[in-house]
């Protein structure tokens, strides 16, 4: 049994699979961006309704399931950003 196999030494790389290794090591970055552009508005650079709206639902899970007990009124603000979010 050879090293390669057995685990104890790396298996060599076929001439593509550098590059398909660093496509898929880019693939989070890309979807970082992705995200970014679509929750960011093009003239101002803020963040627009839709990623407020991520980001009030994001925060609210995490104030929700946090054994400290947040900001006074932090949850309860969260509470009602999500519940309007909800109802749309």
């Amino acid at each position: 049994m050879d090293g390669a196999r057995g685990g104890t030494h790396p298996p060599s790389l076929d001439h593509d699979e550098p590059s398909l290794l660093e496509d898929f090591a880019r693939m989070p970055e890309r979807e970082i961006a992705a995200l970014h552009l679509a929750t960011t508005d093009d003239l101002t650079r803020l963040i627009d309704r839709r990623g407020f709206e991520t980001l009030a639902r994001h925060v609210h899970a995490r104030l929700a399931g946090t054994a400290q007990p947040p900001q006074p009124g932090a949850l309860a603000i969260a509470s009602r950003i999500c519940s309007g979010v909800r109802s749309r």
